[in-house]
């Protein structure tokens, strides 16, 4: 009888230590080998809506891989609002796309960079 209860409680804890997870792996970080903040992006021009007014897909992402705090970003766009201002953490990257629509072709919608606000 002694020897069936030692079993089971080696067999209990065995299953303890193996439910006991230990801390979370923690993701990794957006930036990869970036050491530094910097924007990339663009726009991808869809043509004419039979409404007569341009698409364009404007898009970009923002990499805050150089410093310990938030960067408040945003994407400019020549012609056009400019995008949201987004906060973005340290050590992650943002990404933001939208489609506009603005009449004519010779001045349309096109991405122009990122600048901090």
């Amino acid at each position: 009888m002694r020897k069936i209860g030692r079993i089971a409680v080696a067999a209990l804890a065995a299953a303890g230590a193996l439910a006991v997870a230990g801390p979370a792996a923690a993701e990794p970080s957006q930036c990869g080998t970036r050491t530094s903040d910097s924007g990339g992006g663009g726009d991808w021009d869809a043509g004419v809506h039979p409404n007569g007014r341009y698409l364009s897909y404007i898009y970009g992402t923002w990499y805050n891989c150089g410093g310990s705090g938030t960067d408040r970003v945003r994407v400019r766009i020549d012609y056009a609002p400019d995008g949201p201002c987004l906060s973005v953490p340290a050590r992650s990257a943002l990404s933001w796309s939208t489609t506009l629509q603005y009449p004519g072709l010779e001045m349309r919608p096109r991405y122009a960079g990122w600048y901090r606000c």
